[in-house]
């Protein structure tokens, strides 16, 4: 006897599957509602340790602890916001501490001292100094009679 069906090549006796029961429906856990304030807090704090090393570490870092406020909204802080916020706090603290240390090193540092003082010079001497118009344009020769004679005799002419 064959064993194979012949329309598809299967074996001709395939189990059946087993009954469908009715089973009440499970629930499925709900997910909760992310808050898109204390991610971005949480963002900003891990943005602001990033860029400490130019500066940016302060202006994000006030926006991560704005955001991680904003994020409250009444209730509990979420736990992404509370970490944002510390991580804000301290990426601006520690942005603040070495503003402090190293600006006034910079400043007071003797090769600024020389390019401020150089660059100075520089542009005060081009500013007051008469040869900073020297050319042609300014000299007095250059508006002598004759050009003032060839320029009136243009401007008659209608050559100008």
């Amino acid at each position: 006897m064959d064993n194979f069906n012949n329309t598809n090549g299967l074996p001709s006796q395939v189990p059946t599957p087993p009954p469908v029961q009715n089973m009440p429906p499970q629930n499925a856990p709900q997910p909760t509602p992310g808050n898109g304030l204390a991610t971005t807090s949480l963002v900003m704090g891990i943005c602001s340790l990033v860029f400490i090393c130019c500066g940016g570490g302060l202006i994000l870092g006030s926006l991560g602890i704005i955001f991680a406020i904003l994020s409250r909204g009444g209730g509990q802080m979420n736990s992404s916001a509370k970490v944002g916020l510390g991580l804000s706090i301290g990426a601006a603290a520690l942005t603040l501490i070495l503003l402090i240390i190293y600006v006034p090193l910079i400043i007071y540092s003797a090769e600024f001292q020389d390019t401020f003082n150089y660059e100075f010079e520089r542009r005060y001497n081009d500013y007051y100094n008469d040869d900073y118009y020297d050319d042609d344009y300014w000299d007095e020769d250059y508006w002598d009679e004759d050009f003032l004679e060839q320029f009136e005799s243009d401007r008659k002419s209608g050559n100008t």
